[in-house]
């Protein structure tokens, strides 16, 4: 995934204004709560929670992303702390988080990955805590590979065989993954129109969920 580094060249690739998720439902969360953002990218999510009160962590693999953001971090004394490292190499305390935030994640993983994600979560989430989930549905066009060098391994997972990987779930699906975890929001469809960078126009079928550890396990 270190792809990204040059994606993350480019001012406010993804945006600027955080994921209609998150927006709509951050209130499920406790305010000054601790929160992880897995692949925090340039921080739209992060610091929306963190002007809202919220104490977060994000993690990235990409250097030149967290370098910038330690950057706004020191310019801005932001309540705000990140690590360079992909979500199997972090190694979080258990029971640690209230929150946690995977967005656009899914589907650059492969199914194998995602259920290494999905037990990672389980240890360093909190008992009744959040996890709030996007990703790319079997609809998707715009990201669905269209070039031989991908190779379909699974009826919903391709891979290039150079350790990129591509994965499309519809939203019970990838509930699925995360055993024990009560889904309290799910919806899929497709999003709004919009741009990345100087890049096309694109619009992408995704999926939404957040899923809660009971305060049980």
């Amino acid at each position: 995934m270190k792809e990204y580094d040059n994606v993350y060249e480019t001012k406010n690739f993804f945006g600027e204004k955080a994921d209609r998720l998150l927006i709509n439902h951050y209130k499920k969360i406790k305010t000054g709560k601790k929160v992880l953002d897995i692949g925090i990218g340039q921080g739209r999510n992060a610091f929306f929670l963190v002007n809202k009160g919220y104490l977060v962590q994000g993690i990235d693999p990409s250097k030149v992303a967290i370098d910038r953001l330690n950057e706004q971090i020191h310019q801005q004394n932001l309540n705000l702390f990140v690590f360079h490292s992909t979500f199997s190499e972090f190694k979080p305390e258990a029971n640690t988080y209230d929150a946690i935030l995977i967005f656009g994640l899914i589907q650059i993983l492969s199914e194998k990955q995602i259920n290494l994600l999905a037990e990672k979560i389980s240890v360093c989430l909190k008992n009744g805590g959040l996890v709030f989930l996007t990703g790319f549905t079997k609809k998707e066009k715009t990201f669905m590979p269209k070039t031989k060098q991908w190779e379909k391994i699974s009826e919903a997972s391709f891979s290039d065989n150079q350790g990129n990987f591509r994965t499309f779930l519809n939203a019970s699906e990838a509930a699925d993954y995360f055993k024990n975890f009560k889904t309290i929001h799910k919806w899929e469809g497709l999003g709004k129109k919009h741009h990345h960078g100087d890049g096309q126009e694109e619009q992408h079928h995704y999926f939404e969920l957040i899923l809660k550890l009971p305060l049980s396990i």
